[in-house]
C-alpha cells in the first residue's frame, strides 16, 4: 500500500486542532478550581474528576507528536522539537509528580508551550519553499 505524504494542508488542519485541544487543556487546568471551589454551592454534578485531565494532557500529546512529524517531513526543522519537548516534559511532571497550584501552573504552562509548537510548525510549513504549493 502506497503512503501518500502528508499535505500541507493536512498538516494545518490536523496542527490547528492540536492548539484547540491543548487550549482546552490549558483553559481546563486553569477553571477547575474554581469549579472544584463552587462545587458546595452547585452540588457535585459539577466535578468531572481527574480523568478528563489526563485524556486532555494524552490528547494533547499525541496530536502535538502527529502534527510535528508531519511538519517535519516538510520543513525538516529539528529545533522545533525542542519546544514541544519542554513543553511535554512539563505537563507529565505536572500530572504525575506536582499537587496544588503546582500542578495547574506546569500543566498550564506545559500545554501553553504545546499551542506554541504547533504555530511555529504551522509558521514552518508555510514559509517552506521545498513543498511545491503557496497555497498552505
Amino acid at each position: 500500500m502506497d503512503e501518500k505524504p502528508a499535505t500541507p494542508e493536512t498538516v494545518r488542519r490536523v496542527d490547528q486542532l492540536g492548539v484547540y485541544v491543548s487550549a482546552a487543556c490549558a483553559v481546563h487546568c486553569l477553571s477547575l478550581p474554581l469549579f472544584v471551589a463552587a462545587i458546595p454551592a452547585f452540588g457535585s454534578i459539577l466535578y468531572v474528576g481527574e480523568g478528563l485531565e489526563v485524556v486532555l494532557a494524552i490528547a494533547a500529546v499525541l496530536l502535538a507528536v502527529g502534527c510535528l512529524c508531519w511538519g517535519f517531513r516538510i520543513h525538516r526543522k529539528k529545533r522545533l522539537f525542542l519546544t514541544f519537548a519542554a513543553a511535554a516534559a512539563l505537563i507529565i511532571w505536572g500530572q504525575l509528580f506536582a499537587e496544588g497550584w503546582w500542578e495547574v501552573g506546569l500543566v498550564v504552562t506545559g500545554a501553553t508551550g504545546l499551542v506554541g509548537s504547533h504555530l511555529l510548525n504551522r509558521k514552518l510549513c508555510h514559509s517552506c519553499h521545498d513543498c511545491g504549493s503557496h497555497q498552505h
